[in-house]
């Protein structure tokens, strides 16, 4: 039997989960977790932020990453499921672009390194939706993957280029690989269990 990884996708408003590309990103996730011998199907649901909250989204639908306070992230993701204590799902926050701001309140933003981020071991991701670019990497669907493999416990993978966790996206000659071990997708699964039965 398979097993069912929940995801609530938060979205800027007028962002669309089936014409926008979080839905690629997301399959690409679940055909990357389902490669390396795991057999998961990712359930999504979306929600639609009406406005920024002034803490993890300004006003245009941005995460300030160098600004953003992990405890705002955990009150969104509660508040986006209702209010709960223990969320039950995995929280994805889709943002129209991750950068960087003296404060939440400038209109100076620049374009952050990174196109995303997690809380390890808490099931709770932010990154931005795919944009045209320049090269493969920059906000695509194996960023999206990483990300969550990071939501669901794993670290980064140091020494090997072919691994989904390694921090290097264009490290050597190639690009980044989709692998990831026997031992890391017990890992992911042992996360799963833990959001599934006790919450997190």
């Amino acid at each position: 039997m398979s097993d069912v990884l929940p995801i609530l996708v938060v979205l800027p408003k007028g962002v669309d989960l089936d014409s926008s590309s979080a839905g690629v990103a997301l399959a690409t996730t679940e055909a990357a977790f389902q490669k390396a011998g795991w057999d998961v199907r990712i359930a999504s649901t979306a929600v639609n932020m009406d406005k920024g909250d002034g803490n993890v989204y300004d006003k245009d639908f941005f995460i300030r990453v160098n600004l953003i306070e992990p405890d705002a992230l955990r009150a969104l993701a509660n508040q986006a499921l209702g209010g709960v204590v223990k969320r039950k799902m995995y929280v994805l926050f889709v943002c129209k672009k991750v950068v960087e701001a003296d404060d939440i309140s400038t209109g100076f933003t620049t374009k952050s390194l990174t196109n995303g981020a997690s809380l390890q071991d808490e099931g709770l991701t932010f990154v931005s939706l795919i944009e045209g670019k320049k090269r493969i990497g920059d906000g695509d669907g194996q960023t999206w993957a990483h990300e969550i493999g990071h939501g669901l416990g794993l670290g980064h993978v140091e020494d090997d280029e072919s691994n989904l966790m390694t921090p290097y996206r264009h490290g050597g000659v190639s690009l980044a690989g989709f692998e990831l071990t026997k031992a890391q997708v017990q890992v992911m699964q042992k996360t799963l269990k833990a959001l599934a039965t006790t919450g997190l």
